[in-house]
């Protein structure tokens, strides 16, 4: 995300978790990116959020779906109740439990949080 601190080899998600864990902050500084820093970094976001909810070290292929990974749906009500703190956007439960990869699921993000921050009146192409 912001920065890459971490020695220990660790991913920007598992080094940025201040950007999740700020709720609010995590929205503010995703309006704050164009667009093509936007989709990484939410996948990034998204990737920790998954990975605490899974209780996981390891990495995470952002080609598979969260069922592969065995994401239930306590944990897919979970992940929905984040992004509407955290992102202020609804994701569709049909769709974390979907065979969409996660991937996929951060461009969905992007063009909900990208329709959020037009009707905000955040113009994005001023960055």
């Amino acid at each position: 995300m912001a920065d890459d601190t971490g020695d220990n080899g660790d991913s920007n998600a598992d080094n940025n978790n201040t950007h999740i864990n700020g709720e609010r902050g995590l929205y503010k500084y995703l309006q704050s990116l164009p667009q093509e820093t936007l989709i990484i970094d939410l996948a990034d976001a998204l990737e920790a959020k998954v990975k605490q909810l899974l209780a996981s070290k390891k990495p995470i292929d952002r080609q598979s779906s969260l069922m592969t990974l065995n994401f239930d749906s306590l944990m897919a009500a979970s992940l929905k109740t984040w992004c509407q703190q955290t992102l202020y956007v609804d994701l569709d439960i049909s769709l974390i439990l979907s065979d969409k990869p996660i991937e996929a699921l951060a461009k969905h993000l992007r063009s909900l949080l990208t329709a959020s921050f037009e009707v905000s009146g955040f113009d994005q192409k001023a960055y």
